[in-house]
């Protein structure tokens, strides 16, 4: 799995970790594999001091904010990944320009756990199979997920009161590494709880507690 976000300091490190905590924790066998990039070129050479507090309640969480160093996303590196998590449109976007074959498996991280909430039926499931690129369980769910996009509301965008991005669509989660810490702190706090979500869903889906499991995926 793919994580990505403008720079790989702040928002795709923070989901980078919290769905290898889930990976670790998780029934699933084999578990996911997780790795974060960034879109753009950074000064910045280790982890956003926020989110290395965030994840500092651990020994492990503390080796990775001191390991952590932002890495380019290369186009290459899109070839073989199972599923693509962004953390707003706007780096989904990026991605399908540089590969447009690989929409049906790029999402953000609120569109992903908003369409993987609830079981999966049999058909869907049956669509997913087939449309699958691979025999993995990741690559199952990416195509199931697809599968309920333009069936699911998100709402609509919302006033954010700010000139540059006067909407936030419902989807995203905003690059705010240049805001005040309490915007910034907020926005770190919502993606751990969105990437733990996600980490949830998967969870249940390749550990075997829906249709997945049934059907042998």
């Amino acid at each position: 799995m793919l994580l990505v976000c403008a720079a790989n300091v702040c928002r795709s490190p923070l989901m980078e970790y919290v769905l290898s905590q889930a990976a670790i924790q998780a029934e699933a066998d084999p578990a996911w594999s997780v790795i974060s990039r960034g879109l753009e070129v950074t000064r910045a050479e280790s982890l956003c001091a926020i989110v290395s507090e965030l994840v500092a309640t651990t020994e492990r969480g503390r080796s990775f904010a001191a390991e952590h160093r932002p890495v380019l996303l290369e186009g290459d590196l899109l070839d073989g990944q199972d599923l693509i998590i962004s953390a707003s449109g706007r780096e989904r976007s990026a991605i399908a320009r540089l590969r447009p074959d690989l929409r049906d498996r790029s999402f953000t991280l609120k569109e992903a756990v908003r369409l993987g909430r609830g079981q999966f039926n049999d058909e869907e499931m049956l669509r997913a199979a087939e449309r699958a690129p691979g025999p993995t369980g990741l690559a199952t769910y990416a195509a199931a997920l697809h599968e309920r996009r333009g069936r699911v509301d998100f709402g609509r965008p919302r006033p954010t009161f700010r000139r540059s991005v006067p909407q936030l669509d419902p989807i995203d989660i905003p690059d705010v590494h240049d805001q005040k810490r309490r915007v910034h702190l907020r926005t770190l706090k919502e993606v751990q709880a969105v990437a733990g979500d996600l980490g949830l869903q998967l969870s249940g889906f390749l550990g075997g507690s829906g249709i997945s499991r049934r059907r042998g995926h």
